[in-house]
């Protein structure tokens, strides 16, 4: 059973639709190497198809080679990977590039390349390399720069933008291809909080709409608040996975972070969020 209708030339708002009956990316018996240190022993993982995950562990864990076995940049030692109910090996490059994108934590461009140069590299599975840019390449660059509010700053050079400005461009270069499958490492890296709450409210509006989006992330709260599937990793396995309600808790937090933590809901809004569980500060008055 097909996964995805057969993408044409779309730009970020218009997505294949999605299957509720499979998953968008499936990993089975997953085992991969850095260098000659096994980094994932033997991993699966169902990615549900139009949700919202995070990846949460300690540093070291696995996260960031998980994403990169799931975007078929690093081939595993031991285990296959399927795509949209195919196997990823039997996608050739520009068509795997049609289906799934990943943002990288060191990502990096030419300093003088301005930011809609480097957006426009998002739509290069949709172009053949003698085509100048399409309308539909150009509404998707300028879509892509609205959503993350870099708009205003489409002319300028990446060497001139703070951390967070250039953050916000990766980002829309991501958008801009137009998959409907999104895999993001530490997307709010050097983000202010309000930007950071930004980016996640975009991605989970992506989601809603349809989109897969697969984020590693390190703010639990965060994770709480925005995923609709949690997926706690440590020493290169899974440790548990399910809603935010099923995977904060503090016995998961303890097994994942060797952290004690107070877990409790928002009497507001109703959204979990979890308190690591400080000793007393001696001297110091209670507010």
């Amino acid at each position: 059973m097909p996964v995805w209708r057969a993408p044409s030339r779309h730009g970020v708002g218009r997505l294949p639709l999605v299957s509720v009956t499979a998953p968008a990316l499936r990993a089975h018996g997953i085992t991969a190497l850095r260098g000659t240190r096994r980094v994932l022993h033997g991993l699966g993982l169902d990615v549900p198809a139009g949700r919202f995950t995070v990846l949460l562990g300690g540093n070291g864990c696995g996260k960031t080679t998980l994403l990169h076995v799931l975007a078929g940049l690093l081939r595993p030692q031991a285990g296959t990977v399927q795509v949209a109910g195919q196997p990823q090996s039997a996608y050739a490059r520009r068509a795997l590039a049609r289906q799934l994108t990943l943002l990288p934590q060191d990502a990096t461009a030419p300093a003088r390349m301005t930011v809609r140069e480097l957006i426009q590299q998002g739509r290069y599975p949709w172009q053949r390399w003698w085509q100048p840019n399409s309308t539909e390449d150009e509404r998707a660059i300028d879509e892509a720069a609205r959503l993350t509010d870099v708009h205003a700053l489409l002319d300028e050079p990446l060497a001139d933008l703070s951390g967070g400005q250039r953050q916000r461009s990766w980002i829309a270069m991501t958008l801009a291809q137009a998959t409907p499958i999104v895999l993001l490492d530490e997307p709010t890296t050097f983000l202010d909080v309000a930007h950071q709450i930004s980016v996640l409210t975009l991605l989970a509006r992506l989601s809603a709409q349809g989109r897969t989006i697969v984020a590693v992330l390190h703010d639990v709260n965060q994770a709480a608040w925005f995923a609709d599937h949690l997926v706690l990793m440590r020493e290169g396995r899974i440790l548990a996975q399910g809603t935010p309600a099923q995977v904060v808790t503090p016995a998961c937090l303890r097994a994942t972070f060797d952290l004690e933590a107070h877990v409790a809901r928002d009497p507001a809004s109703g959204l979990l969020f979890s308190v690591p569980a400080l000793p007393a500060r001696s001297g110091r008055a209670t507010p």
